[in-house]
């Protein structure tokens, strides 16, 4: 050996615990290299936290005169470390070394080898700075990773993203809880072993270490108490907040993010009928939470409407039958009114998820009945009855004798009425549809963001403000001018009407060579689609100011009532929508007698059908220079 060699030797022995130990001839082979600074380097030694021990205290197969290479490899931690040694020995990582995993780690591969410090030291790789980056040399790679968590994500970069993992990572915030934490330090089992801190059961307690007060909460609650009975379909912890990737509630991307919370998070349990039935969470799943104004507004990412969280509780959530529970009766109306100011009694006297039919709300259930026949028998009635004429005239193209007769059918006010309630209309059909149908591809594209989800709701009651001021000036100029009552006098029914769709019908199925005759203006599928659309406005309008004005309609009416408006709104928009398409575009563009298209309503004049009596429609709406432009 050299003389420096030697010197360095005796400087280093010189750190050693006893006489005997400074006598170790070690380094007469394994001569420390001052600088290099490597984990393995024999010069690290004095400075560790094994500075008092000889060699032989760690390599103990090791033959001081003649010795393999192999032996001096096998280090005997236990003989110092027994109590940690036992818990190793139960630990995954133990289980796959004897195995024969060469990537399963030992106590080297955590703590080093000659440059072991103590965890209080900020330059050991397992103080707590720096342990997500001990575990990532394992736990970062798809490789090995793929071993263990079945090509899952990367734990570490799952971590390195969380609340936790940026805490310590970019901040170097010693009190975020890092691996060790949640994963037992040296006896890392299976989630699947009831021993495990990670075990569902023990998840709750595992978290409480940081969390104390919120697991008691949670320990408390409808959830914590099933698990406490081992009903792991029970959710804990990680099954909300996520494992590794744990994000702040106002991360969009975090399970936790208001608009997430009813969409994803608390369906995942609660969207699976059978365990919701098997815990009696609800007895059905057709309409609920999703389908109300919340869960579409939800859906649709706007933050500020109320999720399963705040009704509900957060960590405390309890069942509706506990007077502690914010969803008791007695506590509902505190619960609303932390978003409605004016709740009342009424909130709690109706089922709250569906705002439509169920079978607790037997009013809502005989209105949706109703309108299901009524829905079909209408329209059904229209497609037969416009298939009969489509395919008469389709066949008797050629017998109708067109006349040069001319008479004023609409004038410039009644026309601009016509289109700017056209406008109207195809508006609130739109948008009205857009929020019952968000999901669906011609509304996902502008009702999928919160901006678009909130221009839907201002556009919805702009389009129905207009569409009732549109309907109290018809009704003025046809109750309050000479032109409107005679309007009145040719729309009102009469028995002539039920007499012309005998004939009508007898006539075009070919039973009959005489037509309907039509004594006024208008013939019964005029009548039927004038009153049709005035009765169905009045109902929107009826209806839709309650859910307009929730607030002040709760506060003297009970929710079961405002559930059959939304009902009847619902359903009365599908059969309207269904008559005009049907119906009215029927004879305005499809019927071949004025195929492609009926322009008395851009014109003002029409020719009078076969049927029709010109000379009596000549005395009461004969053109007039000023009448195509008069108001009224």
């Amino acid at each position: 050996m050299s003389i420096r060699g030697r010197f360095v030797a005796a400087v280093i022995l010189a750190f050693l615990a006893t006489p005997a130990r400074a006598a170790d001839v070690c380094l007469d082979c394994h001569e420390p290299d001052l600088h290099d600074s490597s984990r393995t380097s024999f010069a690290m030694l004095p400075t560790s936290a094994h500075a008092g021990l000889a060699c032989i205290d760690c390599h103990t197969a090791v033959n001081l005169e003649d010795h393999p290479s192999e032996s001096a490899r096998i280090v005997e931690c236990s003989n110092c470390h027994g109590d940690v040694a036992e818990e190793y020995a139960q630990s995954v990582h133990h289980r796959k070394l004897e195995g024969g995993d060469s990537n399963a780690p030992f106590c080297y591969d955590c703590h080093g080898i000659h440059n072991i410090r103590a965890r209080a030291d900020s330059t050991s790789p397992s103080s707590r700075t720096h342990i997500p980056l001990m575990c990532a040399k394992c736990h970062s790679t798809t490789e090995k990773v793929g071993l263990i968590g079945g090509g899952q994500e990367s734990p570490y970069a799952a971590y390195s993203q969380s609340i936790h993992g940026k805490l310590i990572l970019e901040e170097g915030m010693e009190g975020a809880a890092v691996c060790s934490d949640c994963h037992e330090p040296h006896s890392q089992r299976r989630k699947h072993d009831p021993k495990a801190s990670i075990f569902k059961s023990n998840i709750p307690a595992t978290c409480g270490k940081c969390h104390g007060e919120i697991t008691e909460q949670y320990n408390a609650s409808v959830h914590g108490k099933a698990v406490q009975d081992e009903n792991f379909d029970a959710p804990v912890c990680t099954d909300c907040h996520s494992e590794h990737r744990i994000l702040p509630p106002d991360d969009e991307k975090s399970k936790v993010y208001g608009a997430n919370i009813s969409r994803t998070t608390c369906l995942d349990c609660h969207k699976t009928l059978q365990l919701a039935d098997a815990q009696g969470i609800y007895k059905s799943g057709d309409y609920t939470y999703r389908d109300s104004y919340h869960g579409a507004a939800s859906r649709a990412g706007v933050v500020e409407v109320a999720n399963c969280a705040s009704c509900h509780g957060v960590h405390n959530i309890l069942p509706s039958s506990d007077p502690k529970s914010s969803i008791h009766k007695d506590n509902l109306p505190n619960t609303c009114g932390k978003c409605h100011p004016d709740a009342s009694v009424n909130f709690a006297a109706g089922t709250v998820h569906r705002w439509e039919e169920t079978a607790s709300e037997p009013a809502a259930a005989w209105v949706r009945f109703l309108y299901i026949w009524l829905i079909g028998l209408v329209l059904g009635g229209m497609t037969i009855h416009n298939g009969i004429l489509f395919v008469f005239h389709l066949r008797h193209r050629d017998r109708s004798t067109p006349t040069t007769v001319e008479y004023l059918r609409f004038t410039r006010n009644e026309r601009w009425q016509h289109w700017i309630m056209a406008f109207l209309f195809i508006g609130l059909v739109i948008t009205g549809f857009a929020f019952r149908f968000s999901d669906s591809w011609w509304s996902k594209w502008w009702v999928g963001s919160s901006s678009g989800f909130l221009l839907r709701d201002f556009l919805h009651r702009l389009f129905g403000a207009l569409f009732g001021g549109l309907m109290l000036y018809h009704m003025g100029s046809m109750w309050f001018t000479k032109r409107g009552h005679q309007l009145l006098k040719h729309l009102w029914p009469t028995i002539h009407d039920v007499r012309g769709v005998v004939q009508n019908l007898r006539f075009h199925l070919g039973f009959s060579r005489d037509r309907m005759q039509v004594p006024g203006l208008f013939d019964y599928a005029e009548k039927a689609e004038y009153w049709a659309l005035v009765w169905g406005s009045w109902v929107m309008l009826l209806t839709g100011l309650p859910m307009w004005f929730e607030n002040w309609a709760l506060s003297f009416m009970p929710l079961w009532l405002l559930d059959v408006s939304r009902t009847v709104h619902f359903y009365e928009a599908i059969l309207a929508s269904g008559a005009i398409v049907i119906w009215h575009f029927y004879f305005v563009m499809f019927d071949p007698e004025y195929y492609p298209l009926n322009t008395s309503m851009i014109t003002g004049r029409a020719h009078p059908r076969e049927g029709f009596e010109p000379a009596k429609l000549a005395d009461e709406t004969a053109p007039k220079a000023d009448d195509a432009d008069t108001p009224g």
